[in-house]
């Protein structure tokens, strides 16, 4: 009976002690609580689950910002024709020249290009239409443009500030005969040449000797003017050598030039000029727009 007593109090003190030793080496239980409703986290755990995963840092990361309202541009929009039609020079208005813009071709094929109705507009001084042209000029009757202004692959075309030689609206090609209009049109380009060729014999020979001898060997043939026949004795006064070099079957002039030349290939030149008649560009620098005829950009020259 003695003994009983002394084995209860042993009995406590090994199970007091034995907890506390469980619990220094964190033996227990599992934790049942995620089973619970509702879970109480620990500090560190809410932390964990606060900060974003790597999946949304990357997609917070990349997504890009809309920039400012003032930084923002408005988009220009190319031309189907960009840049194959370059402003290749500009020589802006001046007080002892005219301005002039020089247009070429940058395509390798045969396409040709319409530009009437494009515009050419200066940043500071200056806006063009491109008109309507005539490639076949003949003054009598006086032709009026009525051409759409083509471009193919060798022509150049010349915006010239400049009012038109010929007066009015009349854009143009030269050609092989402008040489016959240079004394009557100050500034007319590419007026050098007349394209006239010494008649053969055959041709002449109903004309009186002396005529034939004046034709044949007289004229100066690079002249590109009628040649003075009235003083020539046997000339002068014979009407059928006098009808022959001022008719137009002579062609001793624009009109005789024309009907001779003017269905052969090489007849017309491969250059365009379009005459605008007003100050265009700043004398310093300038940014020039070449715009089709919907309103997109096809070339800018800055300088």
């Amino acid at each position: 009976m003695f003994l009983i007593p002394i084995l209860i109090i042993i009995a406590i003190l090994g199970f007091t002690y034995s907890g506390a030793i469980v619990k220094d080496l964190h033996f227990g239980l599992p934790d049942f609580s995620l089973n619970l409703g509702t879970q109480t986290l620990t500090p560190q755990k809410k932390a964990v689950e606060n900060k974003p995963s790597q999946y949304q840092q990357t997609s917070q990361s990349s997504s890009p910002r809309a920039p400012p309202p003032s930084l923002v541009k408005e988009k220009t929009v190319n031309s189907p024709y960009f840049q194959k039609i370059r402003i290749s020079t500009f020589q802006a208005t001046t007080e002892s020249r005219p301005a002039l813009i020089t247009l070429r071709p940058n395509f390798s094929n045969e396409t040709q290009i319409d530009i009437t109705g494009w515009r050419i507009k200066s940043n500071w001084n200056g806006e063009f239409t491109v008109p309507m042209g005539v490639s076949k000029f003949h003054p009598i009757p006086l032709s009026y443009p009525t051409e759409h202004i083509i471009v193919k692959r060798d022509d150049t075309a010349y915006l010239r500030g400049e009012s038109n030689p010929f007066g009015g609206a009349v854009n143009f090609r030269p050609n092989a005969c402008f040489g016959y209009l240079a004394q009557y049109y100050q500034n007319l380009p590419e007026s050098f040449s007349c394209s006239q060729d010494k008649p053969s014999i055959a041709e002449i020979k109903n004309l009186i000797p002396t005529c034939q001898e004046f034709i044949l060997n007289k004229i100066n043939y690079g002249a590109c003017a009628l040649p003075e026949y009235a003083n020539v004795p046997g000339v002068g006064t014979n009407p059928e050598c006098v009808s022959y070099i001022t008719s137009s079957n002579g062609g001793f002039n624009y009109e005789g030039c024309y009907n001779k030349h003017a269905n052969e290939q090489n007849f017309i030149y491969n250059r365009w000029y379009i005459y605008m008649n007003t100050l265009f560009g700043n004398s310093l620098h300038d940014s020039i727009t070449l715009y089709d005829q919907n309103g997109l950009v096809v070339d800018t020259f800055i300088y």
